[in-house]
Formats: structure tokens, C-alpha cells, sequence
């Protein structure tokens, strides 16, 4: 919290992000302006863990979505014209137009994380990057779809594998190994990203963890609680105001 002014609002900020107020009701409710609104939900945001919790074990499924590149708030876009809200991709299919965002689903808590990774379609590379250092690999089961990249993930790491092939309409392996959760969280993130009118790509990981912040805490007091704390808890998260929109999720 070094450097704002009104410091005694931040735990009530932080209550309003808890039960998804926007950027106009918070500052109506708080009596700020909406740049020191969109300043402190980034702030706080940088603060978020991807994952929010310990490393997965156990059955672990996962997949990726995939979001529109989007440099919202750029005047001097060089090379393409500006999309309106919204927007479509200037090719078919899986591009160089699409963000990707990995997600993994631990069943046996619950916990999910949501990671932009890359642009375009998955990599074995872009799955390391998202997933590799958040599960115990001896003590994984992957589920995952048919893409070679998590295979070869899979086989780099020494983790076994079950893999679904919706082409040939296997949905399920041995009656419990399937995607379904995560593509549950994927229907889930895309309703729930709708009511942020686009997000620049330079944030979308910040809203990732919100989104998960946000799951995890659900309607529980003392999970929202629990949240506050770990939130005001952390160390080297601190970010300063002008550098906010030098934030970048993919490099």
C-alpha cells in the first residue's frame, strides 16, 4: 500500500473486488476517482498468486482456451487497423490473433490456475511455462485432449498421461479420466470476462488470477477473510502507479 493516499479505504476496495463491483460502483461507494479505481484493482491484482495455493497432485486435468489479442487503450497501433469491442480475428482458426490460456484443474481440492502462456495454438513449451511448475510429477495423472504437446509434455516430465479424442468421440478414458471440469471453468471464465468489456492482453493475467481469486473465496465470509489477509500479507508484489500500464503477460 506505499504511496496512496487514503490507505484506510484499501480493505474495503478489496471487499467490493470480492463481490465483483465495477470500476463506476466502486467509486461511487469509495468516493474515488475511476484511474485511482482501475490503479488499485491492478495493484492488488499483482498481488494475486496464479495458482493461490500449493502444488497439484493426484488427477490433474488440462486445457487451454484462447482469448482475442486485444491492445485496448494503444492510439498508435502500427500493424493493423483498431477493432471494435469484440472484434474477429483476421484469419481463421487458431492464430497468431489469439491469446492462449492454459488451465489445470486439481480434482482433488478443487484449485484451478489459469495462465496466459503464448499466442497461437498450445506448445510443449507454452505448457512447461503454465503448468510445469505447479504439479508434484510423481504424483500426477494428466488428463488432457488429443494435442501432441501434452504428450510430449508428459513424456519430457515423466508424468502418465490420459488423453481424451473428441474427433473420435472419446470423451471419457477408463470411466474417470475426461476434461469435463476444465471445460466447465472455460464456459465459466468466458460469461465472467464478458462484464469487463474487453480487457488489454497486457492485463489478461491479472484478471486470470482474479477470476480464480474470486472462485476460490465463493460466498464464504471467512474465505473472503482468509483472502483480505493474504492479500495484504504479501512481499515484493509492490507496483507504482506509472508502471501499471508497462505490464506485460506475455514476452
Amino acid at each position: 500500500m506505499s504511496g496512496l493516499h487514503r490507505k484506510e479505504l484499501v480493505s474495503g476496495y478489496i471487499k467490493l473486488m470480492e463481490h465483483e463491483f465495477s470500476l463506476d460502483k466502486t467509486k461511487v461507494r469509495l468516493g474515488i476517482n475511476k484511474k485511482t479505481a482501475f490503479d488499485w484493482r491492478h495493484k492488488i491484482l499483482n498481488s494475486l498468486s496464479t495458482n493461490g495455493g500449493s502444488n497439484m497432485t493426484g488427477v490433474v486435468e488440462a486445457d487451454e482456451t484462447f482469448f482475442l489479442y486485444s491492445e485496448k487503450g494503444n492510439k498508435n497501433l502500427s500493424d493493423r487497423k483498431a477493432r471494435k469491442r469484440g472484434g474477429k480475428a483476421l484469419k481463421k482458426g487458431i492464430n497468431k490473433d489469439h491469446v492462449t490460456v492454459l488451465t489445470a484443474y486439481e480434482r482433488i481440492s478443487g484449485n484451478c490456475i489459469n495462465t496466459v502462456v503464448c499466442r497461437g495454438r498450445i506448445t510443449k513449451k507454452a505448457i512447461e511455462k503454465g503448468l510445469g511448475i505447479w504439479l508434484e510429477k510423481k504424483e500426477v495423472i494428466l488428463c488432457a485432449d488429443s494435442h501432441k504437446s501434452y504428450e510430449g509434455f508428459a513424456i519430457d516430465n515423466e508424468i502418465e498421461i490420459k488423453r481424451t479424442f473428441v474427433r473420435r468421440k472419446k470423451y471419457v478414458v477408463e470411466k474417470i479420466y475426461h476434461i469435463q471440469h476444465v471445460n466447465n471453468i472455460h464456459s465459466n471464465l468466458k460469461r465472467w470476462m464478458l462484464r469487463f468489456n474487453g480487457v488489454a492482453t497486457k492485463y489478461l493475467q491479472n484478471y486470470m488470477n482474479y477470476f480464480n481469486f474470486v472462485r476460490r473465496i465463493g460466498d464464504s465470509f471467512d474465505q473472503a477473510e482468509t483472502a483480505l489477509a493474504d492479500v495484504l500479507r504479501q512481499d515484493n508484489v509492490y507496483i507504482k502507479r506509472d508502471n501499471i500500464n508497462q505490464q506485460l503477460c506475455i514476452t
